[in-house]
């Protein structure tokens, strides 16, 4: 019997690729040679005990062409997409958001928690609208039961807008920042 996520996350398409949002150990649904499409569970990731599904985000079709082993780091590559695949570069993982600009890409939430836009009270944000951020740069924390996870840039470019508030509640999914390339 296989198991039932209890939520799930999209890929975050990149350059041709899917990469994951978060960290865990997996159970792959799709294994080589699967058709690609929107919406499509690709995995099942074990993140503290918490089952999430992996699924292909909008505007994404093609096959699966490799697949890595048994535990995801946050941004390893899941699959490239294959002859006839289309996948947007800097598309943001997730449904598409209203007023989201083109060209930007959204920064969203890997699990639910607190969010925190700088490393302690009273201190400066990791990074203010406007800020120049490279790939994988810490942009605040998310905090659940006294453990902070960092959120990070998908992409090199400038924070255009911080959608979350400071020490407000965030759910896994939910955008925490704009980031243009």
């Amino acid at each position: 019997r296989k198991e039932m996520p209890e939520r799930t996350l999209a890929l975050v398409a990149r350059d041709g690729e899917l990469v994951s949002p978060t960290v865990g150990g997996v159970v792959w649904r799709a294994p080589e040679g699967t058709q690609l499409q929107e919406g499509r569970l690709v995995a099942v990731l074990d993140r503290a005990g918490q089952r999430l599904g992996l699924v292909v985000p909008a505007g994404v079709a093609g096959v699966s062409v490799g697949v890595p082993g048994d535990w995801l780091e946050a941004d390893q590559r899941v699959c490239e997409v294959g002859a006839g695949g289309a996948v947007e570069a800097g598309s943001a993982s997730g449904p598409v958001d209203t007023g989201l600009p083109e060209g930007v890409v959204a920064v969203r939430a890997d699990t639910d928690g607190t969010f925190y836009a700088s490393p302690e009270p009273g201190k400066p944000a990791f990074a203010p609208v406007g800020t120049a951020v490279e790939a994988r740069q810490t942009l605040g924390l998310v905090e659940v039961m006294k453990t902070f996870s960092a959120v990070r840039a998908p992409v090199a470019g400038t924070v255009e807008r911080v959608v979350a508030a400071d020490g407000g509640p965030v759910s896994a999914g939910d955008v925490i920042f704009w980031v243009r390339p």
